[in-house]
């Protein structure tokens, strides 16, 4: 689209410079209103382009905005430890139709742990573990920091997931795992943590939900 606006702009040099012989004045304002009566600078694009042969046509504008936008965040510590069962450390509610066909949504989280024994981080989806939008750390690991996205492929109901952590024991080499999710519903989605024993701790340190808006919605 800026290349009908850089065109337009050579436009109207040329003709404010045609426009200072009174010979062409008239027609040469006459032309510059008429072009810029046709642009719609709120969204970008051409209301119309009318033709010689007295057809028009309305250009598709750019998308209104296709900026990555950070739902939520927090970098308020919470610890977890003294137990060995899935526990709350994050929340947040995704609006139903927030997501477009194509859209994303990317989770992020830091955290910190003990090296007693193996742990866990998992998001949830309105309660339910998707699949591999969760991290087994080892005994020996003393923080995760990751991001993982849950991808519309090109419709609300069907998503890839895109973990940067993957767990291949239910993940054939390769294959990328999906999921059902119906994004034109409100979703909760939540960050858990597990200790894996009482005598270790885990701390969320940072957790963050984008979402990435497609051109192609």
């Amino acid at each position: 689209m800026k290349k009908y606006y850089i065109l337009g702009l050579i436009l109207i040099l040329g003709f404010t410079s045609l426009a200072a012989t009174p010979l062409y004045s008239t027609k040469v304002q006459e032309a510059l209103k008429l072009f810029v009566d046709s642009l719609d600078f709120a969204s970008g694009k051409f209301k119309s382009v009318d033709f010689l042969d007295n057809t028009s046509q309305t250009t598709k504008s750019s998308p209104a905005n296709s900026t990555p936008k950070i739902l939520y965040q927090t970098n308020t510590p919470v610890t977890v430890n003294g137990t060995t069962t899935d526990t709350i450390v994050a929340t947040y509610a995704v609006t139903g139709g927030t997501m477009g066909n194509n859209s994303i949504l990317e989770f992020y989280c830091n955290v910190s742990c003990g090296t007693t024994s193996i742990k866990t981080v998992k998001v949830l989806a309105d309660g339910s573990a998707m699949s591999n939008i969760w991290d087994t750390i080892g005994t020996t690991t003393t923080a995760i920091n990751t991001y993982s996205q849950l991808i519309n492929k090109g419709s609300t109901t069907n998503q890839l997931i895109m973990p940067l952590w993957w767990v291949t024991s239910t993940t054939s080499a390769g294959s990328v795992p999906t999921v059902s999710l119906n994004t034109t519903n409100n979703i909760t989605y939540t960050l858990v943590v597990n200790p894996g024993t009482t005598t270790q701790s885990m701390t969320l340190n940072s957790f963050c939900v984008t979402y990435y808006p497609s051109p192609q919605d």
